[in-house]
């Protein structure tokens, strides 16, 4: 049950993280049809998948080596 801390925590983040993303697009910060904002879309994900999967390493992987 070590993971379920895990799965609440990034399920919340992740949710805020959506509405973040919401709030950005309805008030025009980034524009997903221009190649700018398909790049700074790409790498707010790219930086929350790199913290999930950092955590779950670092919480699953290395206390049992």
């Amino acid at each position: 049950m070590r993971w379920l801390p895990f799965v609440y925590q990034y399920s919340l983040e992740f949710v805020v993280f959506l509405i973040g993303i919401v709030i950005a697009l309805k008030s025009k910060q980034f524009r997903p049809s221009e190649t700018r904002g398909k790049v700074y879309l790409g790498l707010m994900v790219a930086t929350f998948l790199f913290y999930f999967l950092l955590q779950g390493f670092m919480q699953f992987i290395l206390p049992d080596l």
